[in-house]
């Protein structure tokens, strides 16, 4: 590990919602607004199986008139995109644009211990330097 690695584990939200995959998308819904998060994680028999956004169901009702009341496995991303703990951000930065996705959970022996998203990138980001950006992505840009 380099000394200009910023880890997952540094950033992510530890507050992680999660639904079982058989509740309705109203209740998924429901919790995500409650819970004011963009995501929830989507477990089956206490291991996580995909994840589904509210962008998720906004699109799949709106599109395919697909019911309230359908399951969240019927629209969860799955197979479910995870990182570690001690991934890199930039790391994470290059799986999110590789498979064009904007929140990914970090998870170690099916536990899911937090979540991070394009946006907590982006805020990093600009808080930090220039210079200092140019140090994290030296290592990445002759790769």
């Amino acid at each position: 590990m380099g000394t200009n690695k910023i880890s997952v584990k540094e950033l992510m939200i530890k507050n992680v919602v999660s639904v079982k995959s058989s509740d309705s998308l109203q209740n998924v819904a429901k919790k995500l607004y409650l819970k004011r998060v963009g995501s929830a994680i989507v477990m089956e028999n206490d291991k996580p199986v995909g994840i589904i956004t509210n962008r998720d169901i906004v699109n799949c009702i709106g599109s395919f008139d697909m019911s309230l009341e359908s399951p969240a496995s019927k629209i969860m991303s799955s197979p479910l995109i995870y990182v570690h703990p001690d991934e890199s951000i930039i790391e994470v930065a290059e799986i999110m644009t590789s498979k064009n996705i904007r929140k990914i959970p970090v998870i170690v022996n099916n536990e899911v211990l937090g979540i991070i998203s394009a946006s907590d990138l982006v805020v990093i980001f600009t808080m930090l330097k220039e210079e200092d950006l140019s140090k994290i992505f030296r290592p990445y840009r002759n790769n």
